[in-house]
């Protein structure tokens, strides 16, 4: 340490003069940039200067830029110059459009002079009000033409209408004049003899009926009365009643003859009885229909008597119709035809009484026109129009009435064109005069111009224009003086900059480097800087091992002291021992004991750290079969690993010391200040970045809740009803609908659980909860619908296909839910829909079975 302070070695001019090298090091960026900047700003510089030239050939002065700078003149000699040119403008204007009105008027005004002629000298007023006032005749006049039309037109239904009457008409007159049955009694007729018609259909088709039973029941006798051996009852009686006379003469006079007749009668009454046994069915069948027989023969009395008293009855109504036609010249055939006959008539009554108010209107029109005609006539004659020839009342009052327009208009136009040229001298007298009163105003301007005008250098007799020139060129002039003196005045400090640093650095290098005079300033700036860097080094290195070899020699004081120390020491406790005890051997025992007991001691706090709160004994009873072989390879692999960590240790170790030379070199580099900057600069850049992207952030935040606020407040009113129904019809599983916008700002329409979640509409739902949402959506517009307009029905069918019972009754209660709005009836052929509805709905359903 001592021989590595005798060869160290330090700058003390170069680390003295430090400071200064580095301000001359950062000052030589400057120094180069003014050195690159300055053959521009000299450029720039003469760039004005020449413009300043050719301003000052513009202006006719033929001197140098400072003459041409202080012969500006004044901003009060401008402006007034400026207010000059504009007043002259304006007046040159003026009196330009003053010239161009009176030549207008001149014009106008000789025009005038050649129109009047034309005017008329005829004041119709007296002929418009005697048309004025039969005007409204001619317009009623005016309708005759389309009244004879209409009357033409009503003549030609009439008499067609007429001929399609049934039965025919040959005289309307008398017809309408006859005493026609009133409408109420033919139709009370038509029902009588509608019901006397269906009495006679009945009781012809009853007596139709009863015969053809009673011919079948006929046919049937006459089938089983000629079948073989077909006893009847007469028969039998007819036998018994002759056996019993022969029985009687036999037992009053009993003879051979008697008995043989009694005897023959009595077989014939068996036999006759054994045949009706044997066809006891066939007789039964025929008293049978000999009883119906009866019956159906005396039916058909009464039909025949009915079907009579029905025709009866309908010839009744036949002879009341009769009657009630009997004063109208007319054959009435049927109640129904005429019916509708005196409905007809009706009908042409309406249109006779309409044909006969035509023709009095017409009649009278056309004797209103007979009655004007001698006044339209009188009129033309005053009025002087000679084109009245033979035309009608209606075309000689139009024709009348543009006559009188024409005559009127030349009449207005005379009057008119005398006024108009009375005001067109007035306005030719006053543009003259100003006129007058302009070029005297011209006259004093040009007198003040010229006075005004050497202000700028100009010609006595200089235009508007050359003034105008003139004043465009001195506004320039400040600005470019402005920048020409801006850039001397840059190319003067820049030249003053560079000179100062020359001389600084050629200060430095003569007092710390003087082998450097030969560079230029800004290598010998580099080179210093490296220098100043080292001398700065080596300093800091030599106080370092100063202070290395201080500490070194007070370590080794106190080791000398303790060594004394102990060595009495070690004399004291040495002289208690046998003599045959070597105290070294002694000592070396002792610190093996010592070491021992640290071992065992750092062992039972290992012990105690690891043992997880057991004690010693338990442990070592637990460690009976403890394998120590097993044991050592453990102990063995744990130390190689420790090694192993060792070794990583040392590496790290070694790592962290290069990487702490890195960095003092870095600190003490070239570009140390600059890195320095750098850091600086991106921590100052980062701190502003993340404060710009928490108050964006915070600023998003705020204004999407905003947005949310606003989008709810102004939320479609329709959009709130759905869903109020969607939430309904769901039963509370979501609890709104609401409008979000997505990507690229796109609107979307979410479903928003109770939890918050918002699911999309698209994709999101399954296929009955996007049946719930339709409806829903349905149900919002059609209420707004009705709420603006007159409400209308909601038809349903089967809509609850898709929907399970819960999705049901929350569908009916939707449903029920807008009867206060519009009327909602629903179709359906499930009976398990019926059933929902009753149990949900209650008194409040109207059920309709079909």
């Amino acid at each position: 340490m001592v021989d590595a302070l005798a060869v160290s070695t330090v700058n003390d001019e170069i680390r003295e003069a430090a400071a200064r090298i580095r301000q001359l090091y950062a000052d030589k960026g400057i120094y180069l940039k003014a050195r690159e900047d300055l053959p521009r700003v000299i450029a720039e510089a003469q760039e004005f200067e020449a413009r300043l030239g050719q301003l000052g050939k513009r202006l006719g002065i033929d001197t140098n830029d400072k003459s041409l700078a202080d012969q500006q003149p004044t901003d009060a000699s401008l402006a007034l110059l400026r207010a000059l040119t504009m007043e002259g403008r304006e007046l040159s204007r003026s009196l330009t459009t003053l010239e161009k009105q009176l030549i207008e008027e001149t014009q106008y005004l000789n025009e005038l002079e050649r129109n009047q002629r034309l005017g008329s000298s005829i004041d119709t007023k007296f002929f418009t009000e005697r048309l004025v006032a039969i005007q409204p005749t001619l317009v009623e006049i005016d309708k005759i033409d389309l009244l004879t039309v209409k009357l033409a037109r009503t003549t030609a239904d009439l008499s067609e209408a007429t001929a399609r009457l049934v039965p025919s008409v040959d005289d309307l007159d008398a017809v309408l004049a006859a005493p026609l049955p009133d409408l109420n009694a033919l139709t009370e007729l038509r029902k009588l003899e509608d019901e006397a018609a269906t009495g006679v259909r009945d009781a012809t088709s009853r007596l139709n009926s009863v015969r053809s039973e009673r011919q079948n029941i006929i046919r049937e006798i006459d089938g089983l009365e000629g079948a073989e051996n077909l006893v009847t009852r007469s028969d039998i009686l007819n036998s018994r009643s002759s056996r019993q006379i022969l029985w009687d003469k036999y037992r009053d006079a009993p003879t051979a003859g008697a008995g043989f007749a009694v005897q023959a009668a009595m077989n014939e009454s068996d036999r006759l009885a054994d045949l009706a046994f044997a066809g006891a069915e066939r007789v039964a069948r025929h008293s049978q229909l000999k009883a119906q027989l009866a019956e159906k023969t005396h039916l058909v009395d009464d039909a025949v008597q009915a079907e009579a008293i029905a025709q009866e009855a309908h010839r009744q109504t036949q002879s009341k119709l009769a009657q009630l036609f009997l004063d109208v010249p007319v054959s009435p055939t049927t109640t129904g035809q005429m019916i509708e006959w005196r409905r007809s008539m009706t009908e042409l009554e309406r249109q006779r009484h309409t044909l006969l108010e035509l023709q009095d209107d017409v009649t009278k029109l056309r004797l209103a026109e007979q009655r004007i005609l001698p006044a339209l006539a009188s009129i033309c004659d005053e009025a002087g129009f000679e084109g009245a020839g033979n035309l009608p009342a209606v075309a000689l009052g139009r024709a009348l009435d543009r006559h009188l327009s024409k005559l009127a208009e030349l009449w207005q136009q005379g009057r008119t064109s005398e006024i108009r040229r009375s005001a067109a001298i007035d306005k030719i007298n006053d543009l003259d005069e100003q006129k007058r009163r302009a070029r005297l105003s011209i006259e004093q301007w040009q007198s003040t111009l010229s006075d005004a005008a050497a202000l700028l250098k100009v010609p006595f007799n200089a235009t508007i224009e050359m003034i105008e020139a003139a004043l465009e060129v001195w506004r320039e002039v400040p600005e470019i003086v402005a920048q020409r003196n801006n850039r001397q005045r840059r190319v003067d400090g820049m030249k003053r900059d560079i000179a100062a640093f020359e001389a600084t650095a050629a200060k430095l290098v003569r007092s710390t480097a003087p082998d450097l005079a030969g560079l230029s300033v800004d290598a010998a700036a580099d080179i210093l800087q490296e220098r100043a860097q080292d001398a700065e080094a080596s300093y800091r290195h030599r106080r370092a091992t100063e202070e290395q070899l201080t500490q070194a020699k007070a370590r080794y004081e106190r080791c000398f002291a303790a060594l004394q120390d102990a060595k009495e020491h070690l004399q004291d406790i040495s002289s208690g021992l046998p003599d045959a005890e070597n105290p070294i051997e002694l000592r070396l025992r002792l610190k093996r004991r010592n070491e021992a007991l640290e071992r065992l001691s750092s062992s039972r706090r290992r012990f105690a750290e690891n043992a997880e709160g057991q004690s010693e004994d338990a442990v070592r009873a637990s460690l009976t079969d403890f394998d120590r072989t097993k044991a050592g390879l453990e102990i063995e692999r744990l130390q190689k690993a420790d090694a192993n960590h060792f070794e990583e240790y040392g590496e790290l170790s070694a790592r962290l010391a290069e990487n702490a030379r890195q960095r003092r070199e870095l600190e003490t580099g070239k570009t140390a200040e600059h890195a320095v900057f750098e850091r600086l600069s991106a921590e100052e850049e980062a701190k502003e970045l993340a404060r710009q992207w928490v108050v964006l952030k915070l600023a998003a935040r705020v204004l999407g809740s905003s947005i949310e606020a606003f989008r709810e407040t102004q939320t479609d009113p329709v959009m709130n009803r759905a869903s109020l129904a969607f939430s309904m019809l769901t039963g509370g599983g979501f609890s709104r609908l609401v409008q979000e916008y997505g990507e690229n700002d796109v609107l979307h329409l979410m479903a928003e659980r109770p939890t918050g979640e918002r699911v999309p509409v698209k994709g999101g739902l399954s296929e009955g909860t996007g049946d719930q949402l339709y409806l829903a959506l349905r149900l919002a517009f059609l209420e707004d619908y009705c709420l603006k307009n007159e409400p209308i029905p909601l038809i349903a069918d089967d809509i609850f296909q898709t929907f399970d019972d819960d999705r049901t009754a929350a569908g009916l209660k939707a449903l029920a839910s807008t009867s206060k709005t519009f009327q909602t009836i629903l179709f359906t052929h499930q009976r398990s829909v019926v059933e929902i509805a009753r149990r949900e709905l209650g008194e409040g359903l109207d059920l309709i079975a079909m």
